[in-house]
């Protein structure tokens, strides 16, 4: 299936979009089994299931971690944003 199918928008519209990304849906019986085995628990149950809390970062440690990022202040040099320019035009071309 073509993008502009998929999305239904027209190619000229999707054509203004420097990126796109499609999420494929695939079956998998095993996988939507446990999906809908998470869902309905925590519906029904109102939390996360002990056996899921693990992969769980603290909050605090998220928080410290998002406080630690927002001390950078990342700058572009001028010569290597003259080359992403030049290149984001180059892409453009074709």
């Amino acid at each position: 299936m073509k993008p502009h199918e998929n999305i239904n928008l027209s190619p000229a519209l999707l054509s203004r979009f420097d990126l796109l990304f499609l999420l494929l849906d695939r079956t998998d019986e095993d996988l939507d089994t446990k999906l809908a085995f998470h869902v309905a628990s925590v519906h029904k149950n109102l939390d996360i299931p002990k056996e899921e809390r693990k992969d769980q970062i603290n909050a605090d440690l998220m928080r410290a971690f998002i406080g630690h990022a927002q001390t950078f202040d990342p700058t572009i040099p001028y010569e290597l944003h003259n080359y992403i320019v030049a290149k984001y035009v180059e892409k453009r071309k074709f």
